[in-house]
């Protein structure tokens, strides 16, 4: 859709360098309080269920990225 002649565009702020650092560092963090617990638990249960089978973890992570690749429709690679 073209803009009018009218319209004015509006340059988003600047932010500086410690400002992106400061997002990345609480993205990371938000992301490792959420993570972590999930994936030990994962583990610990999988060990209940199937003992000397270690590798049942990687084939239900494995699955399990596989399906989100699928859903979000971004594709893997």
């Amino acid at each position: 859709m073209p803009l009018d002649p009218g319209h004015r565009t509006v340059d988003p702020p600047r932010v500086g360098a410690a400002y992106i650092w400061l997002i990345v560092v609480a993205t990371f963090g938000v992301y490792m309080a959420f993570i972590t617990p999930i994936a030990i638990s994962l583990a610990i249960r999988v060990a209940q269920l199937s003992p000397g089978h270690e590798e049942y973890l990687g084939y239900i992570t494995g699955a399990g990225a596989l399906a989100a690749c699928e859903e979000n429709q971004t594709g893997c690679g």
